[in-house]
């Protein structure tokens, strides 16, 4: 859903200044509910954190904590509402989306490579998941829809008889007792001694101004948010311009305030509000999509499908990604676009394989067809692309075990094997490794043999071992020392350099394998331990970690030296797991490798008592 324009139209026109009143924390009614996707949007992309390099989730976490941490000073109790999913019917609205957020990606890249800093953004792609850590960590109540989240917003901000926060237009439209705050005008960063001020927007106003029934907003909302091209009332420009949107709503507003509804109860209202919408777009053959438009702006829960209780609980709970309802209901997966390398093949066939037995678990079939949303080779252009699921290489009885319904009651070390398998990390010795580190290192070991399978580069390694050490920084963050001091300067450096679309590409890669292997165990019920997302990358710091690696010779042996035993040790370990595996299955490594890894193997093994504090 969505009203093109209305909330410019709105903020443009002075007349139309009172609608939005000022509204100051705290009030009497200290509740509020939270549209949690515009939140993270908005609080990604009005900050100063990295949009260039992959994101800064670090820094995230922090933006967010400062956020909530102010509502608590100002004793306003919050409840986040997570959107879980787009509805079928808005298909055509998501291929378009992809095609603009791919030219938005394909420009940035261009821009960012070329020295020019891009107005555009895209937001990392792990962000939400690190959002919902966030929100756990902090014990702020929240729930993930099973779809989209306006209508539960909505229902629950009636209920609690509080306002709601969002910045989505669709909260113009729906009759909100205690009304509706905007992000863009919830001033949370100014706040004062427990106070800080916000706008708020009662539809009641909006219908005052405008002489409209309240009744006829979800036929105005409808007709506005659709582009239909019969609407023989509204007088518009012959060519689009700045006011073009503007002139639409106006005209449109016009129309309905014509409507007279007066002495009908709500059901001849409504009755009557669809005839005189009906009889505007008579001329279209849009009339089913009009009236399921127009049922959207109905306040009420939506029916939860049927699928297994332990499933549907843990979605709600944001134990599961939404991306889970896109395949079970649709069969789809729009894979959102990063910025990259676009003369190369897209970053997310590393993840393919991963995604594979993703589709195999939920359609419970090793030869379902799943359909991806990606791009092509070489440019912006949408690729529609089947994809077909896999199971595990094991008996009928695994398999049964590993069916939907049941799938949380699979033994845990069958769990195991799908993810391992998934990754073909089967070998991987993980005893030594932190619990949180465990998922990410599989994850590095698979990126590692795609990139070397794929991308036969020696700076390779380079990636390998910024990666790693990235996960040293940010699991060791806050331990004073010259790791910490050395690795923190290469960050804010790394803030201010050119885009290099190599580096980017093999990180982007990391990011969306790294995504999928989060998702897959999250679907298994975490047979490997939740890893802290927001402590596994830094786009400016491993940016800037690999040019230093790969112009300064000794930069490697530098940070090592830097490093406290136990972390020196740490990134042994895990520098010999990640290349182990294809090392053992190559045959042959060369003279400089072997030295290196009798090296690692001769500080391999120590007490794990030692990495108790690093979990």
């Amino acid at each position: 859903m969505g009203v093109r324009g209305l909330i410019k139209f709105i903020k443009a026109k002075d007349e139309l200044n009172s609608i939005l009143e000022s509204y100051s924390f705290p009030q009497m009614t200290q509740m509020m509910i939270i549209d949690g996707s515009s939140l993270f949007y908005s609080l990604y992309f009005q900050s100063d954190l990295d949009k260039n390099h992959g994101g800064d989730y670090s820094g995230f976490k922090e933006e967010v904590c400062r956020f909530f941490d102010t509502l608590l000073r100002c004793k306003v109790k919050c409840h986040v509402i997570l959107d879980g999913g787009s509805d079928p019917d808005k298909q055509k609205t998501l291929e378009s989306r992809l095609k603009d957020k791919l030219k938005t990606a394909s420009e940035i890249a261009t821009e960012l490579s070329g020295g020019t800093v891009p107005k555009k953004c895209i937001l990392p792609p792990l962000i939400k998941d690190v959002f919902i850590q966030i929100l756990r960590e902090k014990d702020i109540i929240f729930q993930q829809c099973f779809g989209e989240a306006d209508q539960t917003i909505a229902h629950l901000a009636n209920k609690l008889n509080c306002p709601a926060l969002s910045n989505d237009s669709d909260f113009y439209i729906f009759d909100l007792r205690e009304g509706f705050l905007p992000l863009d005008d919830f001033q949370w960063k100014d706040e004062n001694n427990g106070e800080f001020l916000a706008k708020r927007y009662k539809l009641s106003k909006f219908c005052e101004h405008f002489r409209l029934d309240p009744a006829l907003m979800p036929v105005f909302a409808s007709i506005a948010g659709n582009d239909y091209s019969c609407l023989e009332f509204v007088q518009l420009p012959s060519q689009p311009s700045e006011t073009y949107n503007i002139t639409r709503l106006q005209e449109i507003l016009k129309f309905l305030g014509g409507v007279d509804l007066t002495g009908l109860n709500v059901s001849e209202k409504r009755k009557k509000s669809l005839t005189e919408a009906f009889a505007s777009v008579s001329k279209t053959d849009e009339s089913t999509l009009f009236l399921h438009s127009i049922g959207k702006y109905t306040i009420q829960l939506p029916e939860l499908p049927e699928l297994p209780f332990w499933f549907l609980k843990k979605f709600q709970n944001g134990e599961l990604t939404s991306f889970v309802r896109d395949v079970w209901i649709h069969k789809k997966m729009m894979l959102t676009p990063l910025v990259e390398d676009f003369s190369q093949p897209s970053c997310y066939h590393a993840a393919r394989r991963i995604r594979q037995y993703f589709y195999g678990l939920i359609l419970g079939n090793g030869n379902a067809i799943c359909i991806e949303y990606d791009r092509k080779k070489g440019g912006s252009v949408v690729s529609v692309n089947e994809v077909t699921s896999l199971l595990i290489s094991g008996n009928k009885d695994e398999q049964n075990k590993l069916q939907l319904h049941h799938l949380n009651k699979a033994p845990l070390k069958l769990r195991q094997q799908v993810l391992k398998e998934a990754l073909d990390v089967q070998s991987l010795d993980l005893k030594n490794i932190p619990k949180h580190l465990q998922l990410p290192l599989c994850v590095a070991s698979y990126w590692w043999r795609y990139r070397q399978g794929h991308h036969s580069s020696p700076a390779n390694i380079n990636y390998l071992h910024a990666l790693l050490l990235g996960f040293l920084y940010e699991l060791h963050n806050a331990e004073p020392g010259a790791f910490k001091e050395e690795m923190g300067a290469i960050k804010v450096e790394g803030e201010r350099r050119q885009l290099d679309l190599h580096v980017a590409h093999a990180f982007s890669q990391w990011q969306v394998c790294m995504r999928q292997s989060l998702h897959l165990n999250q679907l298994l019920c975490c047979p490997l331990p939740k890893p802290a997302c927001y402590r596994l990358y830094c786009g400016p710091l491993v940016h800037q970690l690999t040019e230093k690696i790969k112009t300064e010779e000794n930069a490697v042996t530098e940070l090592k030296n830097s490093l406290n035993e136990t972390q020196r040790i740490l990134f042994e370990e895990l520098l010999l797991q990640s290349k182990g595996v294809r090392e053992s299955r190559k045959g042959k490594k060369n003279k400089k490798e072997e030295e290196e890894n009798k090296l690692l193997e001769n500080n391999r093994y120590f007490p794990l008592s030692q990495y108790n504090s690093l979990c």
